[in-house]
C-alpha cells in the first residue's frame, strides 16, 4: 500500500526522513526507519471500530527497539573482532625471526643443525626418561637417556648425530618421550624449539606462524616464546 503525504507528514514530526526517499543502506534490509515507517502506516490505516491493541503496539515497539539493539551490538562485536585481530597481527610480527616452542612429534634437522625441545607438565616424579628418534622408515637413529625426574619440566637436546657418531642429514625425524611414572609406562607430549619464518593473516584460522621446517602453527597453539 503506497504511503501518503500525512504519513510523510508525521516522519518529519517524528524528526526522521521519508524512507522512501533517503534509505540509502541495501534494498533486502529493514532499519529502524523502516520498522517505524511501517507501524505508522499501520496505525494510519487500522480499522477506527478495531484499534490496535496497547499490549501489542507496546509488544512491536519492543521488538523494533530490540531488533536494532542486536543490530548495534553486533557492529561492535565486529569491530571488537577487527581490533583484536590487529593486536594479533603485530604481535605476531614481532616473532619473525625468534624461537617459539609448539606441541610437536617431529623435529627439522638442518645440515650441521640440532634440535631442542621441553616436556613439561610433569605430575610426580618420572623414571628413565628416554627420547627417541626415528626417521622417516621408522628405524631407530638414535636414544637419547633423559634419565629420572623430580620436577614438573625438563629440557633435552639432540645434537643432530646417530648412535655412531655421525651427523645425520637434513630432514624431519619423529621423536617420542617415555618414562615411567607411579609404576606404568606412558609417552609424553613434547614442546619443539622452532623458529619462525613468516606470519599468515586472514586465513580461517587467524594469525599463523610459518615455522622453518615445522610449516604453518596457529598462534594459538604457541606454548612459549624463545627458549
Amino acid at each position: 500500500m503506497p504511503i501518503n503525504t500525512a504519513d510523510t507528514n508525521v516522519y518529519a514530526s517524528l524528526g526522521l526522513t521519508d524512507p522512501t526517499t533517503a534509505r540509502t543502506g541495501p534494498d533486502n534490509q529493514l532499519g529502524q526507519e523502516d520498522f517505524l515507517a511501517l507501524m505508522t502506516a499501520q496505525l494510519s490505516h487500522q480499522d477506527p471500530f478495531k484499534p490496535l491493541d496497547d499490549g501489542e503496539f507496546i509488544a512491536q515497539m519492543a521488538q523494533f527497539s530490540s531488533v536494532d539493539s542486536l543490530q548495534k551490538l553486533e557492529s561492535s562485536f565486529s569491530d571488537l573482532a577487527v581490533a583484536l585481530s590487529s593486536s594479533q597481527a603485530l604481535q605476531a610480527s614481532t616473532l619473525v625471526g625468534n624461537e617459539v616452542l609448539v606441541p610437536a612429534d617431529v623435529v627439522h634437522l638442518d645440515d650441521n643443525g640440532s634440535a631442542s625441545g621441553i616436556v613439561g607438565g610433569l605430575e610426580g616424579p618420572v623414571s628413565n626418561m628416554v627420547l627417541t628418534i626415528t626417521d622417516s622408515s621408522g628405524q631407530v637413529v638414535r636414544r637419547i637417556d633423559i634419565g629420572d625426574i623430580n620436577s614438573t619440566e625438563v629440557s633435552w637436546e639432540w645434537d643432530g648425530t646417530n648412535e655412531s657418531g655421525e651427523h645425520l642429514g637434513e630432514g624431519i625425524y619423529n621423536i617420542s618421550v617415555n618414562g615411567t611414572q607411579g609404576g606404568e609406562s606412558f609417552q609424553f607430549q613434547s614442546l619443539v624449539a622452532a623458529s619462525v619464518e613468516s606470519v599468515s593473516l586472514g586465513g580461517a584460522n587467524g594469525v599463523v606462524l610459518n615455522l622453518i621446517g615445522l610449516g604453518p602453527v596457529r598462534l594459538d597453539d604457541v606454548s612459549r616464546i624463545g627458549g
